[in-house]
């Protein structure tokens, strides 16, 4: 298959400096009652787009919805209070900015540190504690931040349909450029033409290329939706993806039934990104986990840490809900012992926040639906301390380093800097190819980041498509 470069993003190319000339302080409720959004960390500083206020409450279109918010991470802050850590980046213009109200997009940028923003869907009516919030669609279009601080999109080369699929799960692998849409919902923009997606969408930034695989080999003629998707770098030759949770829509029900089949916590699904370059679609492998089990739930966020001597990952999830219940736990998740450990339990139930690890061991919450706490008593923005296991008021920058919390470690014989006894799941591993997965972080093997580039010219043998057609003219 021959490739055809595009110019998609040399036109603008614009490094974070250039787009960050504004800097005009953003309220401290921003993140109050919000959900939808999305963020990506880049150098010192979380970068937040889109999502809305309450779904609930709020039916009026809260201005900073439509611009690009900088949470600085270059120094330490405390929440509420006047070291003001949120700043605007781009234009408040309604006229160019991304449709009002899009909610489950994606941001990611380029290796020109570039921002970009693709996928979701627009909420069309409030959420409620049996329904979901409900989004129309919006077409295959990229979203990308101009010289002045305004919003300018193009057209997504075709790739069926013409509408960009809604509630997908995405997830970045910075190392090789790649950004990864799995499954969703597609409309023609009408409630009666639904249909599933089980396919994932594979971005890469740099060589503008597109790859659309199938996943009907752990989900056939079924999306999985609200699910964690976290990339693992040290696993395989070049990373692996992990799913987990969430729920599944079903193709023969999709229009009606908008919660779709809880999917328990108990099974963990590991995508091998090296399987691409010799197979059609990659590999996926299933994992049964061990110890008690969080909840069904979705719209949980997560975020991934490793251990100090490099031999373990370790996985924390945080609130989410279920059509019964609100969560406010932290569980964990251990790698390559595939077990679950509980390590907090709370009263403030959430959900709808996203979280990334921060300084050296927070995890930054950001957002999310709260029944108890009005805006005035919280700013929604959280930290909790993953080394001491304890919610915390202010950001640290140079906080001392990760060391695993003894409620882990005391489950996995291990110690605070990993050392782990147990290097496989209580079972077994379930296939010889998972357990190779895991060699490179028991100490089997060791590898470049040379070894781990994915190998985007052996694409062409299994089907690559050309990225975008006329992208980012402007």
């Amino acid at each position: 298959m021959k490739f055809v470069r595009l110019c998609i993003f040399c036109l603008i190319g614009l490094s974070l400096a250039s787009v960050s000339r504004q800097n005009d302080p953003v309220p401290l409720d921003y993140f109050c009652m919000r959900t939808g959004h999305s963020i990506v960390k880049k150098g010192d500083a979380i970068y937040a787009y889109g999502g809305l206020r309450n779904p609930k409450v709020f039916n009026e279109t809260y201005p900073y919805d439509h611009a690009l918010v900088k949470l600085d991470l270059s120094y330490s802050w405390r929440i509420l209070y006047n070291d003001q850590p949120m700043t605007l980046v781009s234009s408040l213009d309604l006229a160019d900015h991304p449709p009002p109200r899009l909610i489950e997009s994606s941001i990611f940028y380029d290796h020109n540190h570039t921002f970009h923003v693709y996928g979701g869907g627009l909420a069309t009516s409030n959420a409620s504690s049996v329904r979901q919030t409900t989004t129309s669609p919006v077409q295959n279009r990229v979203w990308t931040l101009s010289s002045n601080e305004s919003w300018s999109s193009s057209p997504v080369k075709e790739l069926d349909p013409n509408y960009a699929p809604m509630h997908a799960l995405s997830v970045r692998a910075p190392e090789h450029d790649l950004v990864f849409y799995l499954n969703g919902i597609l409309s023609n923009g009408s409630d009666e033409h639904l249909h599933v997606f089980p396919k994932m969408i594979i971005m890469n930034t740099r060589t503008k290329e597109v790859r659309v695989v199938s996943t009907n080999e752990i989900l056939p003629d079924t999306a999985r939706v609200g699910a964690v998707l976290q990339y693992l770098p040290l696993l395989g030759t070049r990373g692996a993806l992990v799913l987990f949770g969430g729920a599944t829509r079903h193709k023969e029900n999709v229009t009606t039934d908008t919660w779709g089949t809880m999917v328990p916590l108990d099974v963990i699904h590991i995508f091998d990104i090296a399987s691409l370059d010799t197979t059609p679609n990659g590999i996926w492998y299933r994992q049964s986990t061990s110890g008690r089990t969080p909840s069904n739930r979705m719209i949980t966020c997560a975020i991934s840490i490793l251990s100090p001597d490099r031999t373990n990952y370790y996985i924390y999830i945080s609130s989410g809900h279920s059509p019964t219940e609100i969560h406010d736990d932290v569980w964990v998740l251990s790698l390559p012992q595939f077990h679950w450990t509980q390590v907090f339990s709370g009263s403030r139930s959430n959900y709808g926040s996203v979280c990334h690890l921060v300084g050296n061991k927070q995890l930054l919450v950001l957002g999310g639906i709260d029944r108890h706490a009005a805006c005035q008593r919280s700013p929604y923005v959280s930290l909790f301390d993953v080394t001491n296991l304890k919610w915390e008021r202010s950001y640290v920058k140079d906080d001392e380093a990760f060391r695993v919390p003894k409620a882990v470690s005391d489950w996995i014989g291990g110690s605070a800097m990993g050392e782990a006894k147990i290097r496989e799941p209580e079972p077994g591993f379930m296939s010889p190819g998972l357990a190779m997965m895991f060699d490179g972080i028991t100490g089997s093997r060791m590898r470049s980041t040379a070894m781990r580039k994915v190998r985007i010219t052996r694409w062409a043998a299994v089907g690559v498509l050309p990225w975008f057609s006329a992208f980012f003219l402007l």
